[in-house]
C-alpha cells in the first residue's frame, strides 16, 4: 500500500506542475466569466415611439434603456412575489385582473416615466405567462386565450386538461410500449395537483446548457489536454523501456496512473461545478430548490424537483468525467499519442453537442442519448421518457446512465491494462 501512495503522489505531482495544467484551468474560468459578464451587461432598448427626423437626418427615439442584469433583478423580485401560489382559479383570475387593470392604466397616460413604471408591472405576469405556457405546453398561446376576454379566459380545469393532452402527445411522439406508458401513468398519479409556482431561476440555470451541462464540456477540454499526456508521455520521452522493465512498470504503475487520472477528473469537475454554481447563484438567486419540473416541463411525469435534478446531474457529471478520463488515457496508451486521445476526445464531445438523432429511430436515439453531451441536455437525454429494462426493472435514462459508466468504466479500464501489458518497445 505505502508502494502505491508513492507511486501515486508522484504520478499526481507530475500533473500539478504542469503549466499546461493550470492554463488550461485559467483559460476555461476566464472564458466562463468573460461570457457571463458580456450577458449580464448587455443593454436592451425600450421604444415607444419614433419621432420624425428633425433636420439632422436621424430620427429619436423615445424610451428608456435597461441591462439585462436590471431586468433580472426585476424578475427575481417579481418571481418571489408570486412564490408558494398555487396555480389554481385564484391565481388565474388574480392575473388576469391585474392584467387588464394595468393595460387600462398605461392606455390613459401620455407621460413616458407613467408608462415606463406601469410597463415594468405587468413584468409581474411574465413569468407567470412563460410558466403557464410551459405547463400547458402552448408556449406564445395562452396569453390571448385568457387576457382579450373574460368568456375564453383560462381556468384551473382548462389548464390541466391542456396539460393532460400534451403528456399524451408527448409519451406518444416516442411511441412508448404499453408497458413504458404504464409506468408514465403511475407516476401521474404521484404528481401533487395543482403545482404550486415558486421562483428557480437560478436553478433553471443550472440544469440549462449554461449550468450543469457547461461544466461537463469544459470539463471534457480540460481532461482532453491533461490526461491524454499521463501514458503518451512515457512513449514520447522514450522513458517506456526503463519504466516497464522496472519493479512496478507493468502492474501497480498501470492502476496507479488510472488512479491518478480519475482523480483529477474528480477534482476538475468539481472546480468547474463550484465556479459555475457560485456566479450562476449569485446571479440568478439559490430560491426554488423544491420547484417541481413541471413548472417548465409541463409533459415530464416523473416527481422530481429542480433542486433534485441538479444533483442527479452533477452526480452524473463527476461520473461521466470519470468515464470520459478513462477513455483518453485508454485511447492514448493504445496509439501510444497525447494527440490522439485529444483528438478523438473532442470530435466525440463535438458530434455528441451537434449531432441529433430523431426519436423516430428509438434504439439509435436512446443509445445516442446515454452520450453525457446529450444526457445532460435537459430537454434532450434527461427528461427522455423511454425506459430501460434491467431484470424486469424499469428505470429512466438517469437512473440506468450511472450503472452503464461504471460497467463501462471497468470494461475500459480491463482494455487498458491488457494493451499496456503486452506493450513492447520497439527499436526506434
Amino acid at each position: 500500500m505505502r508502494q502505491y501512495r508513492t507511486l501515486l503522489g508522484y504520478e499526481m505531482k507530475k500533473i500539478c506542475c504542469r503549466r499546461s495544467t493550470w492554463i488550461t484551468i485559467a483559460v476555461l474560468v476566464l472564458a466562463f466569466l468573460v461570457s457571463v459578464t458580456l450577458t449580464w451587461n448587455m443593454s436592451y432598448t425600450h421604444i415607444l415611439q419614433a419621432q420624425e427626423d428633425d433636420g439632422t437626418g436621424q430620427e429619436e427615439n423615445e424610451g428608456w434603456y435597461d441591462t439585462y442584469a436590471q431586468r433580472k433583478a426585476r424578475e427575481r423580485k417579481n418571481g418571489i412575489y408570486w412564490s408558494g401560489r398555487k396555480i389554481d382559479d385564484a391565481l388565474l383570475m388574480d392575473i388576469f385582473k391585474g392584467y387588464e387593470d394595468t393595460k387600462d392604466k398605461i392606455g390613459t397616460v401620455g407621460n413616458i416615466k407613467d408608462i415606463e413604471h406601469f410597463t415594468k408591472e405587468l413584468e409581474r405576469f411574465e413569468l407567470l405567462e412563460s410558466t403557464l405556457d410551459a405547463i400547458a405546453g402552448t408556449e406564445g398561446i395562452l396569453p390571448q386565450s385568457y387576457y382579450m376576454q373574460e368568456s375564453g379566459r383560462l381556468t384551473e380545469e382548462k389548464l390541466y386538461q391542456r396539460r393532460d393532452a400534451v403528456v399524451e402527445e408527448h409519451q406518444a411522439s416516442y411511441k412508448l410500449t404499453k408497458d413504458e406508458c404504464s409506468y408514465w401513468q403511475q407516476k401521474e398519479k404521484s404528481l401533487t395537483k395543482p403545482f404550486t409556482y415558486q421562483y428557480a431561476d437560478g436553478f433553471y440555470q443550472m440544469i440549462s446548457m449554461n449550468g450543469v451541462y457547461m461544466v461537463a464540456l469544459f470539463s471534457s477540454f480540460l481532461l482532453a489536454v491533461v490526461v491524454s499526456r499521463i501514458f503518451a508521455e512515457e512513449h514520447q520521452r522514450r522513458l517506456d523501456q526503463i519504466i516497464l522493465c522496472s519493479r512496478f512498470g507493468r502492474e501497480k504503475l498501470y492502476f496507479v496512473k488510472i488512479v491518478a487520472g480519475s482523480l483529477f477528473a474528480f477534482f476538475a469537475t468539481s472546480i468547474m461545478a463550484g465556479v459555475v454554481m457560485a456566479v450562476t447563484f449569485i446571479c440568478y438567486g439559490t430560491e426554488g430548490f423544491s420547484a417541481v419540473i413541471q413548472l417548465i416541463a409541463g409533459w415530464y411525469s416523473y416527481p422530481l424537483t429542480v433542486g433534485q435534478i441538479l444533483l442527479i446531474m452533477l452526480g452524473i457529471c463527476v461520473i461521466s468525467a470519470l468515464l470520459t478520463s478513462i477513455f483518453i488515457m485508454v485511447v492514448s496508451e493504445k496509439f501510444r499519442s497525447s494527440m490522439a486521445g485529444m483528438v478523438i476526445a473532442v470530435l466525440t464531445v463535438g458530434a455528441a453537442r451537434i449531432i441529433v438523432i430523431p426519436r423516430e429511430f428509438r434504439l439509435l436515439s436512446q443509445v445516442w442519448n446515454f452520450f453525457p453531451m446529450n444526457l445532460l441536455k435537459i430537454d434532450q437525454g434527461f427528461l427522455d421518457v423511454r425506459l430501460v429494462s434491467v431484470f424486469g426493472v424499469k428505470m429512466t435514462i438517469w437512473q440506468f446512465a450511472p450503472i452503464l459508466y461504471l460497467i463501462l468504466g471497468i470494461i475500459l479500464v480491463l482494455l487498458g491494462k491488457r494493451c499496456y501489458s503486452r506493450y513492447q518497445v520497439q527499436g526506434r
